[in-house]
């Protein structure tokens, strides 16, 4: 559930990127690879202790903190390329996710 929640927001939030394989980046693998690597931390942080109580409200939030992510193809994202920057993506959507 936590996953399709997050996904869904991803989806909702970013629905022009989302739709646009050709000139946005969000649907590629690596860029999928660094929301899935991204959306683990995300899931600690909605997550209780005691994992009785899941805050899915939170998830929608912290999706909602990427709005100034530009995903086009010929944009930054277009240099990002395997696990090495599936890895290097997912810290940067963290910085801007969950700030410390």
């Amino acid at each position: 559930m936590l996953v399709m929640v997050y996904f869904n927001a991803i989806k909702e939030h970013f629905t022009k990127e989302w739709s646009d394989y050709k000139e946005y980046r969000i649907t590629h693998i690596v860029c999928l690879n660094a929301l899935s690597i991204a959306g683990a931390q995300v899931f600690s942080a909605c997550v209780a202790e005691d994992k009785k109580h899941i805050d899915y409200s939170r998830i929608v939030k912290y999706v909602k903190k990427l709005k100034k992510l530009d995903w086009s193809s010929c944009g930054a994202l277009r240099y990002i390329r395997g696990t090495s920057g599936s890895k290097t993506l997912a810290s940067e959507l963290l910085i801007q996710m969950i700030p410390e």
